[in-house]
Formats: C-alpha cells, structure tokens, sequence
C-alpha cells in the first residue's frame, strides 16, 4: 500500500520524471501532469492526497486550481504544495492567500520535499481522522436524541451530567401527561395503528416541550414525564412548562381535528404539573442506569395528573405552580383533596389559559 497519492504537475518533462521516481522510491503513488487541465482533471477522477504543483503551469493557470480546490467542499483538505523560482515574500504571500498549504523552491532539494510531503500529509491524515471522528459523535447524538432533549444529549456528551451514580437537589417544573382509555383504543384500532398514533401525537408533544425549553424524562407507553430546569435549573422553568402545558393542549385540540378515520373518537388526555425542590439524576447500578427525577412535586405531579381523569379539567396544577404563575395565567376550578400517599388535603387548580394582553418574561 502507497503512503500516498500525489499529483506531480510540472511541465519541465525531465523535472516531472525525476520527481515522479522519487515519489515511487519513496512509497507514494505518482501522478505525473503536464499542464493546468491534465492536473485539473486528475483531481476529480483520482481523489489525490497531495498536489504537486508548478506555479508557472501551463494551461489552467496554478491560482486558479488552488482557488477552484479551496471552494469544493470534497477537495478543501488537500494540501498543495508549490514548486517556484521566486523565493520572494512576495510571492509566499501570493500562494498561500490563494489556499496553498506550502512551497519549495526550485532547484528542489528532495529532502526539503520529503518533509514537507510528510508534514502535509500527515496534517492530512489528522484532519480526516478528526472528520470521522465528528461524523461518529454526530450519528451518535442523532441515536441519543430519540432518548433524550437536545440539552440533554450535550451535556451528557461533554460530561456536565456525570455518569456516574447520583444527582443533584434542583428546583424545578414537572408534567405528567397521559393518553385517556388507552387500553380500550389499542384493542379497538389494533397494535399497528394504535402505535402509529401514540407516536405521530408524541412527535409533536416532544417538540414543543423542547421549544419550550423541557426535556422528555421518560415516555411510560401512552405517557411523558416531562420536566424543566432538570439538572440544571432556570429563571423560567414554572413559566415556561405552563406555556407547554397550554400549547400541548393546543396541539392535541389540532390534532383530533385531523385524525384518521379509523380514530372515531377525539384522543383525550389529561396533565398534571407541580414544581418544587426534587432529585435529579442517575439512578440504578454500574452495569445500568437511568437518569430519573425523584421528590414530593413529581408525585405530586402523578397524582394531579390522576385526578384529571375524575375531573372535567384536561389541566391540573399544584398550588405551588399556581403561586409562582397566577400573575401571567387565568385559573379556574378549585379544590381540595388528599392525593394518593399523602396525609393533608392540598389544593388543586385547573390551568385555563394566559391572561390576555400580558407581557410575560417569567
């Protein structure tokens, strides 16, 4: 196997044989050239590691085949090396703002070639080692992303969500959100379909959680646990899962408008919100682990998201949500209750919508 395959455009007949020789004695494979067109057509069709080239070529002249490598996406990498007469500033200056890597003088010393050949193409062999690298982490995160948020996917990449066992105290938002007589619909449609439309309807939601600034924590079958500010928190997490609350019942609102036929029934759902202090973090073993969210507001979260289904609100949220929004948003039922696990009654609010007019910053 060749180190590498170089073009060799020079027009001098015995210069270019000369050089040609030394490149096969040295392992590279050589590409002689005679002009600018002959080097030009070398590089579409031999996919060369290195040019070689005379700046005085004849034909095309030399710039312009530096400028023309310089502006093809396929060919910017490839290092060019020019042979010239000149050892002015001048034109050192000249060649390497027109995109050549380096150049030699003329008469060439074989060893300053070698060098240079060596020191390109090593350079070469980084850089298209770095690319693959990229196009790797690029499909890798593509993978992450049908698990996780974009904010996630990179903060587990760059190692600011640790994967080691544990978590972090936080402060902030999370919703459950639940498809309503699920069972019943899978049994009615069949599997196919009945996964088909969970995932169509969850593609959206997924979606403007993300655009709201949340993360989808986990998919239960027909549900979400979407949380904001999880692990990192922000200024507007509470304002920012009511406006996903109102635009997800928005979105299901367009969505049973234009269900298939085979839907004979609006999908119905029900959300439940809470925010507070909560564990965020990797829960499970060394051999396996989950990142997960843990605490009074994601119970409470659960259970509000439960009771929706006894009530006539699609939205549910926890006084403490309420609290920390009521400035920004119309509430409108009320009540009390004793949420599964818990001793003390708590109240409750259904979620209407945004106040109107109302600039909101959070």
């Amino acid at each position: 196997m060749s180190q590498g395959r170089i073009i060799v455009a020079e027009s001098d007949e015995q210069e270019r044989n000369s050089l040609v020789r030394f490149f096969l004695m040295t392992g590279y494979e050589a590409l002689p050239a005679a002009d600018g067109e002959e080097a030009y057509s070398l590089l579409q069709e031999k996919n060369p590691d290195l040019l070689l080239m005379n700046l005085l070529l004849p034909g095309k002249p030399a710039l312009d085949i530096l400028r023309g490598i310089r502006e093809n996406e396929d060919w910017s990498d490839i290092p060019v090396i020019i042979i010239t007469e000149d050892d002015s500033e001048e034109i050192s200056i000249v060649v390497r703002s027109n995109g050549a890597n380096d150049y030699i003088v003329q008469p060439v010393k074989q060893a300053d070639l070698s060098i240079k050949i060596q020191t390109n193409l090593e350079l070469l062999d980084y850089k298209r080692k770095l690319k693959e690298a990229n196009r790797h982490l690029e499909e890798d995160k593509a993978k992450l992303r049908r698990y996780f948020s974009q904010d996630i996917v990179e903060k587990i990449l760059s190692e600011d969500i640790s994967a080691e066992l544990g978590g972090v105290i936080v402060d902030a938002a999370i919703i459950f959100f639940d498809v309503r007589k699920s069972t019943t619909l899978a049994e009615k449609i069949g599997p196919a379909r009945y996964t088909k439309t969970i995932s169509e309807l969850f593609t959206g939601i997924i979606d403007i959680v993300e655009s709201n600034g949340g993360a989808v924590n986990d998919i239960l079958g027909d549900g979400l646990i979407l949380t904001f500010g999880c692990p990192f928190p922000g200024e507007n997490d509470a304002m920012n899962a009511v406006r996903c609350l109102l635009a997800i019942r928005s979105y299901v609102e367009e969505f049973n408008s234009s269900r298939p036929q085979y839907l004979e029934d609006p999908l119905g759902f029900g959300m439940g919100a809470s925010v507070g202090k909560l564990f965020a973090g990797n829960i499970g073993s060394d051999q396996h682990m989950k990142f997960a969210v843990m605490g009074d507001p994601v119970n409470v979260a659960s259970r509000i998201q439960d009771l929706t289904k006894r009530t006539e609100s699609d939205i549910l949220i926890s006084e403490e949500l309420k609290n920390r929004v009521e400035s920004y948003v119309r509430i409108g039922k009320s009540f009390s209750a004793v949420l599964r696990g818990k001793k003390n009654r708590e109240m409750i609010y259904s979620l209407e919508g945004m106040k109107p007019d109302e600039a909101v910053d959070g």
